[in-house]
């Protein structure tokens, strides 16, 4: 079954015909997949090879794309799913092993309001549970209206209905939220973990898009993330707190639905362990109040005390182009007053300094400019301090320290 990359807009066109078993077997012998855990994002359908082998043993390939969605081999055999990291040209070869004179194209353009909620915000029943229609994306609306056979044929999975989270009691909500930062409340409450609980610094955050649903939020950061490997504790029948700042990596959310990922582990001991994935829901609420008004350059003066020198945020457009040239990015306005002291938001630093190290395994070098009342400020200090350590304590009192920028250098 192949699901050739659509046109965006265009219906759904899937493509059934049959290949030969020993072309297949070859082509499995030479491929090395690696196996590896489900991923944390649906994996598409459009540009997907699946193989259906006798006793209903299937194989799907999942086409090769940019961005942050790895690239992956499914396989299922009854009640078994394993997922597989695959090489770039394994999807290129599924497609070759394909006849296409054998093919016959059954093609679908279904009409879905754009809004995804049609007539009326229905309810729809899956597997027990009730949505309600206003809440599925229009690739899960259009997939609901397929038939049975269809659906089957399709790998496609709707990302409302995936269940990643473990019966371990865990509950995460967000509080103190803001377009760069929030908390994580996590509350441990009954379930059955077999061993102590733990999180990291790891977390993603996806966007609701009524097109394709919950999709990871565009990087602005551009270098190699390393997150620290701590283990933090998630204590029984006890709330936790963990604080992050987003801004380094996602920028500043506009108004929207989000969701955070964390991954939960239920340790046991050195190699015996479960890794499950917690999502915590928020909003990002338009308020006039908060608005950022842009800056005019010509009429800087009258909006800010005399200055020596005034350094603006670098424009979202310019980010990737200061990137390129190994230029600064800078994340925070800030300005040097004429008695020599620096000025950020509301506090004042007797120094700016420019910190520059390489976190582990990354394949570039950071320098960070940290405006600061301390001159002994070191760089593992500053790179966990910018958004990568969940430690409430690694991140700078705003009365000590702020990171008004970066770049990043070969």
């Amino acid at each position: 079954i192949y699901c050739p990359p659509s046109e965006e807009g265009s219906g759904a066109s899937i493509q059934i015909g049959r290949t030969s078993g020993s072309d297949l077997a070859k082509q499995l012998d030479r491929w090395e997949w690696k196996q590896c855990k489900p991923p944390r994002q649906s994996l598409p359908s459009p540009g997907s090879v699946e193989f259906i082998i006798e006793d209903d043993y299937r194989i799907t390939v999942h086409h090769r794309k940019s961005g942050s969605l790895r690239q992956y081999a499914v396989v299922r055999f009854q009640e078994d799913t394993r997922y597989y990291k695959i090489d770039r040209n394994d999807y290129p070869d599924a497609v070759a092993l394909v006849s296409a004179p054998a093919l016959s194209s059954v093609t679908h353009n279904t009409e879905i309001d754009e809004t995804g909620s049609a007539d009326s915000d229905e309810t729809i029943i899956y597997n027990g549970k009730e949505y309600r229609k206003s809440e599925l994306c229009n690739a899960t609306l259009h997939w609901l209206g397929l038939s049975e056979h269809e659906r089957i044929a399709s790998s496609y999975m709707p990302p409302e209905f995936m269940i990643f989270e473990e019966n371990w009691g865990v509950t995460l909500t967000m509080d103190h939220v803001t377009p760069t930062s929030a908390s994580i409340v996590c509350t441990q409450a009954g379930g059955a973990p077999t061993g102590e609980l733990q999180t990291g610094s790891w977390y993603m955050i996806e966007n609701w898009t009524q097109e394709y649903g919950w999709m990871e939020v565009e990087h602005v950061f551009q270098g190699d993330l390393a997150w620290t490997m701590e283990a933090w504790s998630i204590p029984k029948n006890e709330k936790s707190e963990w604080s992050v700042n987003w801004e380094f990596l996602y920028g500043e959310l506009p108004p929207g639905r989000y969701r955070m990922a964390k991954e939960i582990m239920d340790f046991r001991k050195s190699g015996d362990f479960d890794e499950s994935i917690y999502f915590a829901y928020f909003e990002i609420e338009a308020d006039a109040d908060n608005t950022k008004q842009a800056v005019d350059p010509e009429v800087t003066v009258t909006h800010y005390p005399a200055h020596k020198t005034l350094y603006e945020p670098t424009a979202v457009e310019d980010v990737d182009s200061q990137y390129d040239k190994e230029e600064f990015v800078i994340t925070k306005l800030h300005y040097e007053d004429l008695d020599g002291e620096w000025v950020c938001g509301e506090y004042k630093y007797k120094y700016r300094l420019e910190i520059t190290g390489r976190m582990p395994n990354a394949a570039k070098s950071t320098t960070y400019i940290v405006l600061s009342n301390a001159e002994d400020i070191t760089f593992d200090q500053t790179w966990k301090a910018s958004g990568f350590s969940s430690n409430m304590a690694d991140y700078f009192d705003p009365s000590v320290a702020v990171i008004v920028g970066h770049k990043l250098f070969s």
